[in-house]
């Protein structure tokens, strides 16, 4: 079954997690079982808290949130050799797909695997 991007923006139906629900300041541990997408998934959760829901976004826009969150810092990543910029070449088109409008959006995917390893805790 191919992964359904999710853009609140154009999207009828809202998908019933929704950022806030996610607790992003945890590793999102074996979500992904890769370390580094697991931490690249956490820069985009966050960014699309800041954004307030799943919505359609710049590769300019996520790289300045990136940047300004202290991501060319994560010396995780860059000891890998990647360069300052967001690192997209650890999302494949299954968790973060370019739509033909040159925008990024998030899948069902990728939401439930972080949801599933960092849901917030209600109090």
């Amino acid at each position: 079954m191919a992964e359904r991007m999710i853009d609140e923006d154009s999207d009828l139906i809202l998908y019933p997690i929704h950022p806030n629900d996610i607790d992003a300041n945890r590793h999102f541990y074996m979500a992904f079982g890769q370390f580094e997408v697991e931490i690249v998934a956490r820069y985009v959760v966050q960014f699309c808290q800041k954004l307030g829901g799943w919505k359609a976004f710049a590769k300019e826009d996520l790289e300045q949130f990136y940047a300004e969150a202290g991501g060319t810092r994560n010396l995780v990543l860059h000891s890998l050799g990647t360069n300052p910029k967001f690192p997209f070449y650890w999302l494949n088109k299954r968790l973060l797909p370019r739509r033909p409008d040159g925008k990024y959006c998030v899948t069902d995917l990728f939401i439930d695997r972080c949801f599933a390893s960092s849901p917030k805790k209600k109090l």
